[in-house]
């Protein structure tokens, strides 16, 4: 907000966060090749066979582990991969 505060002559009309389908408990967490992997055929594959395994594994991983995770090591969730949506909208009107 402090940027939107910062331009000239302009009168905030919206500002809104747009997270359909965002998991926020996943926000921040860092997960291993295994899991990365797992994630990824749940929300992307269109393999009936990678998707059941996923399915298998992805609700035991994410309830145990996931979720209640502090990995330091790992790579980020790019949830924005499947279909997360994660954006800011902010509508500005330039006074005159």
């Amino acid at each position: 907000m402090s940027l939107i505060k910062s331009l000239p002559n302009a009168i905030l009309i919206s500002a809104e966060i747009q997270d359909k389908n965002y998991d926020h408990a996943l926000q921040g967490k860092k997960l291993g090749k295994f899991s990365l992997k797992i994630y990824k055929w749940k929300m992307r594959t269109n393999n009936r066979t990678k998707k059941f395994i996923s399915n298998i594994f992805y609700s035991f991983l994410y309830k145990n582990f996931w979720i209640k995770s502090n990995n330091t090591s790992g790579k980020p969730v790019d949830q924005t991969l499947g279909n997360a949506l994660a954006q800011i909208q902010v509508v500005l009107q330039k006074a005159t």
